[in-house]
């Protein structure tokens, strides 16, 4: 639906305030555009082609987001949640000054600049959290998540990828090898064991989905 002349009067009294302080930060005008279609995923190009405005071009779950909110990056929202972790702490940016400069931290904060990992441990140990947790709440906010039901997911794939092997330490000499390395190691390890049952060369190497030049290669006299 078209937003009317209504619409957009009404809808800016919602967005406005927090609108303004991102326009101003960004170095944005405060425009608005209207939905081109019904679908509302389309919006009229602004001026400076890059529109951080308090633009209305989606609807999502019946409401009307402003652009600017659904286009915020990774850096943009780290910067968001450091900020609302701070505040909520009660710390000014001068009492971090022992992990990160104060004028870096306001640029971090507002998505202008990164931050190095090191920094960020250090910041997020004066803030009182973890880096992931902070990080859990960043990619939360970049689903759409509420905290607690991305934390559930997110702890559900991380007991997934441990049950796969996926985050077990690999030995230094086996990460110095690459993946080729580890392939051949396998293969080897398989080979011997098979051998020592009683399989010949070709049935290892069918089984293994290697040729039979390999399986001698790995053959124990």
């Amino acid at each position: 639906m078209l937003v009317e002349e209504l619409h957009k009067t009404q809808f800016v009294a919602l967005v406005s305030r927090e609108h303004q302080k991102s326009s101003l930060a960004l170095n944005q005008p405060f425009n608005w555009h209207l939905l081109t279609n019904t679908s509302g995923m389309s919006h009229t190009d602004c001026d400076t082609n890059r529109c951080y405005s308090g633009t209305i071009c989606r609807v999502k779950d019946g409401l009307m987001l402003p652009f600017w909110m659904q286009e915020m990056g990774y850096q943009q929202v780290l910067g968001e949640v450091i900020r609302d972790v701070r505040l909520q702490a009660r710390l000014t940016h001068l009492e971090c000054a022992e992990a990160i400069n104060g004028g870096h931290l306001r640029q971090v904060e507002k998505g202008l600049k990164a931050i190095k990992i090191d920094t960020l441990v250090a910041l997020c140990g004066v803030l009182g959290v973890t880096p992931s947790q902070l990080l859990l709440v960043v990619e939360a906010r970049l689903a759409g998540h509420d905290v607690e039901e991305h934390l559930a997911a997110s702890n559900a794939q991380l007991h997934s990828l441990i049950d796969a092997g996926r985050v077990e330490r690999i030995a230094p000499e086996d990460a110095f090898r690459g993946i080729r390395g580890r392939i051949a190691n396998e293969t080897r390890d398989e080979t011997r064991r098979l051998q020592a049952a009683g399989f010949t060369k070709p049935e290892i190497a069918h089984q293994l989905g290697v040729t039979v030049r390999t399986v001698e290669r790995y053959w124990t006299k």
